[in-house]
């Protein structure tokens, strides 16, 4: 039986770690929070069967292909369709009929994942009668999860999931497959719902940000940052956010001790937060 889940990694060799892909790719992780990123490098070297990180330092530096795959492990996303329904409930009882005379409403889903978010806001926009004036801008560092958040294809047992989740927010509302074309046991998302986001590869940490926004997603990310690089995501997101605008974070995000610089708490209950 494999063992390497187990393997001790010291914060020198992480350190190690990141500076080598650092050095050669240009990510870098040394703000992640310490233990989420050694427990996610545990895991690489467990599913590749890696006796040590000097192993994995070694295969970072020479493929890059093997690189590519070792980030989305890193940047996996905790993502379904209309996950906790009662933040979508409250987006869609109280947030977004606030917005309803702007315009155009602009949203950026950061680290949207494979999509699930981005579909779920088109939806909520639709039933709303907004969608035709709303625009998004989704990004995700992974290229794998920004190529499957484009296609918008969920597999079926996905699917029963989401059903559930939307029907617990919308008990009214016409079911969720409504909003898909089924191709065998796969579901695709209509090609309507597609047109409302502009997805694209970017680095969070790093790539600026020149575009405003009235809301702002970035739902179970910060979870693996520290306070350090939680405060400098912050700060940008009060620079890319307009007058008044508002900031979802997830359920398992915790703001950072100083977060007041920027933002105001605007429901509690549902981790939203308004710009300072």
């Amino acid at each position: 039986m494999n063992t390497n889940v187990s393997i001790e990694i010291s914060d020198q060799e992480l350190e190690s770690l990141n500076t080598a892909i650092f050095t050669k790719y240009g990510y870098d992780f040394s703000g992640y929070e310490k233990t989420s990123f050694r427990r996610r490098v545990q895991r690489i070297l467990y599913k590749y069967e890696m006796p040590s990180i000097l192993d994995l330092w070694r295969k970072v530096l020479f493929d890059r292909e093997f690189f590519l795959e070792m980030k989305d492990e890193i940047s996996v996303g905790m993502t379904e369709m209309f996950r906790n329904p009662d933040f979508w409930q409250k987006l869609s009882v109280e947030i977004i009929p606030a917005l309803s005379n702007n315009s155009k409403i602009d949203i950026w889903h950061a680290g949207c994942a494979t999509g699930e978010e981005i579909y779920s806001m088109a939806i909520l926009l639709y039933e709303k009668g907004l969608l035709n004036k709303s625009h998004a801008l989704a990004t995700d560092l992974s290229d794998t999860f920004v190529e499957s958040a484009r296609k918008g294809t969920y597999d079926a047992y996905s699917v029963d999931r989401y059903v559930k989740n939307y029907l617990e927010f919308n008990p009214n509302g016409v079911g969720l497959k409504n909003y898909m074309t089924q191709e065998g046991e796969n579901f695709i998302m209509r090609d309507f719902l597609k047109e409302y986001a502009s997805i694209k590869q970017q680095n969070l940490v790093t790539d600026p940000m020149t575009s405003k926004f009235d809301l702002i997603f970035c739902r179970n990310v910060m979870i693996y940052f520290n306070d350090e690089l939680k405060m400098k995501v912050l700060k940008m997101f009060n620079e890319s956010l307009k007058p008044g605008g508002l900031l979802c974070i997830g359920y398992f995000d915790a703001m950072p001790r100083d977060y007041e610089q920027y933002f105001e708490y605007e429901e509690s209950s549902v981790k939203l937060f308004r710009k300072i």
